[in-house]
């Protein structure tokens, strides 16, 4: 009988050093009861700026062997900021209290228990006054502290929220108002005389070479009449483009080479009659593509495209005041883009230093979309081929817009393929950072919209025109491709 009480007894210590030491491993293990965010780390949160409000949800974690209570603080940790900051050279601010709410900040969690959801719901017009649109200023730094025994996983406790505004169109919004086949809108369907269009707060503008200016409804495609043209002909008024303040130019095509010839620009408001307003005599071919950034009224650059080059002329205006009739020339990158017609190019501001946005197609392999310095070094392109417009496959994308809706800086893009049966198309990209351009070709955070693809007969150049047009609730876009039709879509930016 002792025999088996000293074997009971020794059987029992056994177990009892081997729970000890289960537990002990156990310890060792980290399957103790421990609390973290699964969301933690950095977090952007893009909102949309016609939001009054917009919630962030995340949840605190207890896991482990579900033995103790848990109670945890949420607090701002201005360390953990600085410690951000630090990491990624930024140099963020902690968000004002009032541009925020949070539900809790005190977490109590029973053995059983294993997380508790948090809500914050930030302000977005108060972030918005402090911050701006399109711009990271401040974030909300959350840090973990447990107020007992349950250890915090260091790596799990810190959540950086940083909000930003974003304007712009509302997503998903584009819709087509209208499209109307060139014989719809009274223009011959096959001649290659239309190829440029202009547009102003009321009317759309259709140019035909040796004909009146035709000018429609905006907004429906309706013919309202014809502007009177005393220089018109087949080369006099060759381009249409318009400034930013519903002023129109039209240039002829000065083509003679190497000799000495003339290029007038008129200049035309809404209806009026028109005028020269830049006249010169020089010897670059010139007049296929001309764009304005500005107010020809106040401040603008001026541009026009030269044949067979990689070659732009440029007139500035400075309070109202042409600075002088002869032209300077602005040369990109002959490696990065050069064309013999096919071009288009549209100045970030007014100041040429600020760079362009320039498209351009020929043959060689020196075409393509990209953001160019004043020096005319290439600095963003953008992949046309991951984006669906192979230079390769007889592409050419040559007609461009840019303009900034609800503090959002947009660009269209447009073009055409095929000589006989062709192919019309444009895609809208949000380039409020020039840098965009040379991110992922598809990416939704880039490309805004893709418009319906339309039909064009013999457009032989594959030309192709566009123009945007902003108010304070809609931006419209509007396509041309020669010999086909001309589309218009309208974006808004109401409250999603």
């Amino acid at each position: 009988m002792k025999k088996k009480n000293i074997i009971y007894m020794l059987a029992t210590a056994v177990c009892t050093l081997l729970c000890a030491s289960c537990e002990n491993d156990v310890s060792e293990n980290g399957v103790k009861d421990q609390l973290y965010m699964l969301t933690s780390g950095e977090k952007v949160v893009s909102v949309y700026r016609a939001k009054t409000s917009e919630a962030i949800n995340f949840s605190v974690y207890k896991s482990g062997m579900r033995i103790s209570s848990a109670d945890v603080e949420l607090t701002v940790d201005q360390a953990a900021l600085a410690e951000y900051n630090t990491t990624n050279g930024t140099a963020l601010q902690v968000l004002p209290a009032d541009c925020y709410t949070i539900n809790k900040t005190s977490i109590q969690l029973d053995p059983l228990e294993v997380k508790d959801s948090v809500k914050i719901v930030l302000d977005v017009k108060k972030i918005e006054a402090v911050q701006g649109v399109g711009t990271r200023k401040y974030a909300i730094p959350l840090k973990l502290q447990s107020k007992n025994q349950v250890a915090v996983v260091d790596d799990k406790s810190t959540l950086i929220i940083i909000p930003e505004i974003t304007g712009g169109m509302r997503p998903g919004s584009g819709k087509v108002l209208w499209t109307k086949t060139f014989e719809q809108l009274g223009i011959l369907p096959a001649a290659s005389m239309t190829h440029s269009i202009a547009v102003t707060d009321r009317y759309l503008y259709i140019n035909t070479r040796n004909l009146d200016l035709n000018y429609y409804d905006r907004f429906t495609g309706d013919s309202i009449g014809a502007i009177t043209l005393p220089f018109k002909g087949s080369l006099t008024n060759f381009t249409i483009t318009n400034d930013d303040k519903g002023n129109m130019l039209i240039t002829n095509l000065r083509n003679a080479k190497n000799v000495l010839a003339n290029q007038t620009i008129y200049r035309i408001r809404e209806t009026g009659q028109s005028e020269a307003f830049i006249t010169c005599d020089h010897t670059h071919i010139t007049g296929r593509k001309l764009s304005v950034k500005g107010d020809i009224n106040g401040d603008a650059l001026i541009m026009a495209s030269v044949d067979n080059s990689s070659t732009y002329l440029y007139w500035e205006v400075k309070g109202g005041v042409l600075q002088s009739n002869d032209p300077k020339l602005y040369s990109p990158d002959p490696l990065k883009a050069s064309w013999q017609y096919q071009t288009d190019i549209h100045p970030l501001t007014t100041n040429l230093s600020d760079g362009v946005f320039l498209t351009s197609y020929n043959t060689t392999t020196a075409r393509g979309l990209g953001f160019f310095d004043g020096t005319g070094a290439a600095q963003y392109m953008y992949d046309l081929v991951a984006g669906g417009f192979d230079p390769a496959a007889g592409i050419a994308m040559n007609g461009m817009d840019v303009c900034r809706f609800n503090e959002n800086e947009y660009l269209v893009i447009a073009g055409a393929k095929g000589t006989v049966d062709g192919i019309v198309y444009a895609r809208l990209l949000n380039v409020n950072k020039p840098e965009y351009l040379a991110g992922d070709p598809t990416a939704s955070s880039l490309v805004a919209y893709d418009m319906p693809t339309f039909t064009c007969t013999k457009n032989v150049n594959l030309l192709a025109d566009a123009q945007l047009i902003a108010g304070a609730e809609t931006m419209e876009m509007y396509v041309l491709g020669v010999n086909g039709s001309v589309t218009c879509v309208q974006f808004d930016c109401k409250a999603e």
